[in-house]
């Protein structure tokens, strides 16, 4: 009795199992499959919406850049630029009256009036000036004329680069950086001293012609302008390489900055950089001051290749011997030079006519010998 109840419990036992592995396997478990499939599918649901969103938002912002982009063209194909500039001029209109001209100013300490002077030796300086001007135009005609050509071919090229850009660059015909032709690069110095360079480079040159024209009520000769001295065959020989090259300062100037100095008219000085086309000289001062002046402010000294010993004093009685006598007094403004004074006479070496244009080349009674001004001697 007691074995069947237990039998009979255990078949109740296995049927409740089997009912209850039926309900999880048919009914639970595919109801959770199920679930979990809506979960998926309503993720994807979303996710694609914020694509789509996405998407939106990119179509949207390509089709403003390329608005933008279309109106850029088109203000960029509508720009003239000469309208620009007359725009430009409309709204920058400053008044404006050209300089007057230069009067003649009186020296100081000479009564100057405004008449070219006509006497013989103003007269025969004039004349030599200008004889140099035009033989310098003749020097540099040819090269005038290589130049104007050379430009005729770039603009031919630059007007070709303009309407085909692929044929070349622009900015490389003329050697210049984009940035509108920016000056290369120089030291703090020079850059900082170029400013007043052509100024100056103009100034020191008028300076030198009034002081060569203008002479004293007693009649003195006019002084020979340094700047346009002939260089004779002799002295234009490079210096010796453990020599340091010297100037002599014509013109006094005043350092206007750090990087200048100032030098005395009259003096020596040691010459460190030469000018390298800016219109500066660095130099080394009576004082030791390094710095940069004008470059027409100074002359360049340039010594002898080699000394020769002084020719023994002429015999002026000598067979062929071309005597001179000095007219005026005239103090050496170099080595090569020699100095005159008025009544002595001077012996011309054998090519002593042919020194230089307006210059002659003699020997005075000590045996030293030396080029001087034609105009202030005359034949004996």
């Amino acid at each position: 009795m007691q074995n069947r109840k237990k039998n009979s419990a255990y078949l109740i036992q296995i049927a409740v199992a089997n009912g209850a592995k039926d309900r999880f396997y048919d009914d639970e478990l595919p109801l959770l499959e199920d679930q979990f499939q809506s979960h998926h599918a309503d993720t994807m649901r979303r996710m694609t919406r914020l694509l789509l969103h996405s998407q939106a938002l990119h179509e949207g912002h390509l089709e403003s850049v390329r608005r933008s982009v279309a109106n850029t063209q088109a203000a960029l194909n509508a720009v003239d630029p000469l309208h620009d500039q007359k725009l430009y001029a409309s709204f920058n209109r400053r008044p404006f009256s050209k300089p007057e001209n230069w009067a003649f100013e009186p020296c100081d300490r000479y009564y100057d009036t405004p008449e070219v002077v006509t006497e013989p030796e103003p007269k025969i300086l004039l004349q030599n000036r200008l004889q140099r001007a035009r033989q310098k135009l003749v020097e540099i005609a040819p090269q005038i004329e290589d130049k104007s050509r050379d430009v005729a071919r770039l603009n031919k090229l630059v007007a070709s680069y303009e309407v085909n850009p692929a044929l070349g660059n622009y900015d490389e015909v003329w050697e210049m950086p984009a940035e509108c032709g920016i000056a290369p690069e120089l030291s703090p110095s020079k850059a900082n001293s170029l400013a007043r360079a052509s100024s100056i480079n103009s100034v020191a040159p008028s300076v030198s012609s009034v002081a060569s024209v203008t002479s004293p009520i007693g009649g003195n000769p006019p002084r020979t302008n340094a700047l346009s001295r002939p260089v004779p065959p002799a002295a234009s020989a490079p210096p010796a390489s453990n020599s340091a090259t010297k100037a002599k300062v014509l013109y006094s100037y005043a350092a206007t900055s750090e990087f200048e100095v100032s030098i005395t008219e009259g003096t020596t000085i040691q010459v460190v950089e030469p000018d390298d086309g800016s219109g500066w000289v660095k130099v080394t001062n009576e004082q030791g001051v390094e710095g940069l002046v004008p470059a027409t402010y100074v002359e360049i000294v340039t010594p002898a290749l080699n000394k020769r010993r002084a020719p023994p004093p002429p015999t002026r009685n000598a067979p062929g011997a071309k005597l001179v006598k000095a007219l005026y007094s005239y103090e050496a403004q170099g080595d090569d030079e020699l100095s005159l004074k008025e009544g002595t006479t001077y012996e011309l070496t054998p090519n002593g006519e042919n020194a230089g244009d307006g210059w002659w080349e003699g020997v005075d009674s000590s045996g030293k010998k030396g080029i001087f001004p034609s105009n202030y001697v005359e034949r004996v």
